[in-house]
């Protein structure tokens, strides 16, 4: 029997010297392999540590172990891409939110009680939204709907703060101009 393979059993007989071995010998690996698919390192560690609370949690239900490093690499890489799976997932329901309010807008101000100059304005916020990237649709639904703070907004979005500013700032320049002022 391998030394991988016993200390795999040991883990799995519930021998928490045995796990502590695992994590200490293999975390700083981890690290490395989490950079490959993702530059936050928090989201790196929190990958990490997902994986050894499933793997604590779960002990008796993995099977045999003959190469850790492989199988907590691979395990590894699937938290992360299911992390940012989701967090696309959670981007794209923020953008069709937006939509959605843009479109029941209109539909109000269609209503008899609105001006021609509502309806011709509401188009045009429609028609300068439809012209904004992905990007500067998420920074617009972060800033004014779930009112983050540009740092915030940087750190969601894994962009520099800058970067969120002046994203924001040319969309406000795109009204500017859609308007005429």
């Amino acid at each position: 029997m391998s030394s991988n393979s016993y200390i795999w059993q040991k883990f799995q007989d519930g021998d928490d010297s045995a796990f502590e071995y695992i994590y200490n010998k293999y975390f700083d690996f981890l690290i490395s392999v989490g950079r490959v698919y993702e530059s936050d390192i928090d989201v790196i560690k929190d990958c990490i540590q997902e994986l050894f609370t499933k793997l604590y949690i779960d002990r008796k239900k993995f099977p045999y172990c003959q190469n850790i490093k492989s199988y907590l690499s691979t395990s590894l890489r699937n938290r992360i891409f299911n992390y940012k799976k989701s967090k696309t997932n959670n981007q794209l329901e923020y953008i069709d939110d937006i939509e959605n309010s843009i479109l029941q807008l209109r539909e109000n101000i269609e209503d008899d009680s609105f001006t021609d100059e509502d309806v011709s304005n509401s188009n045009k916020l429609l028609k300068i939204y439809n012209k904004l990237t992905e990007k500067q649709r998420q920074i617009i639904y972060l800033r004014l709907v779930e009112k983050l703070s540009y740092k915030e907004i940087a750190e969601y979005l894994n962009i520099e703060i800058q970067s969120a500013k002046n994203s924001m700032s040319r969309v406000v320049e795109k009204m500017k101009k859609e308007f005429g002022e």
